[in-house]
């Protein structure tokens, strides 16, 4: 995890040199909202007896071009899944909020299309919805990666864009006893559609 964020630091200092010698039209600030569905990957103990079931997420961020080809945004999110336990519902909600930031390469096309790939990290905080009284929490470091494509409308500065995001993180089972069977790295799949809106600088 250590050499893959140097090398993204890195990627992004070059992108800052190149992008000096760059017209003002390659460079823009886009403000974007999303909302989707949150899926964990993986499950919550070694004996795969908790998982979280299928959820809801929306959330938002800001991006800033660097280059033709090169963007970084920061992003949060926001998500809530139920807690499963031997493959019945429990009722019992979790929240999650995800916040952090990506280097994003992307390649623009003739149609108006523009695929990209991206890779970053932040940090994720997991609430139990049913312990209000407690405000029972978690907060650990999460690595983030995944890919999209965004489409800009002609003559217009609003885009369209459908992604699919991958956090992984663990639980802090330290922090409170109901973590405490929580013992297996995460692996979250988030998957949005949504709107932006660019500014050119």
């Amino acid at each position: 995890m250590r050499t893959f964020l140097k090398a993204i630091v890195l990627a992004a200092a070059t992108a800052v040199t190149g992008s000096a010698t760059l017209g003002a039209q390659d460079r823009a600030v886009t403000i974007y909202g999303f909302g989707g569905g949150i899926s964990a990957l993986t499950d919550l103990d070694a004996s795969d007896a908790q998982d979280f079931k299928t959820g809801f997420n929306a959330g938002g961020g800001i991006g800033v071009g660097l280059h033709r080809y090169v963007a970084l945004r920061g992003e949060f999110t926001f998500a809530r899944d139920e807690l499963r336990s031997g493959g019945a519902d429990t009722g019992n909600n979790f929240n999650k909020f995800f916040y952090g930031g990506d280097l994003v390469l992307r390649y623009p096309l003739a149609n108006g299309l523009s695929p990209y790939v991206f890779g970053g990290g932040g940090a994720v905080t997991v609430d139990d919805d049913a312990d209000v009284a407690a405000a029972s929490t978690t907060t650990r470091g999460a690595g983030r990666f995944g890919l999209g494509v965004s489409y800009e409308v002609p003559g217009s500065p609003i885009g369209i864009f459908a992604q699919g995001t991958g956090w992984v993180y663990a639980i802090d089972t330290t922090e409170d006893a109901k973590f405490a069977s929580f013992t297996e790295t995460q692996f979250d799949a988030v998957y949005s559609i949504g709107l932006s809106y660019r500014i050119r600088l």
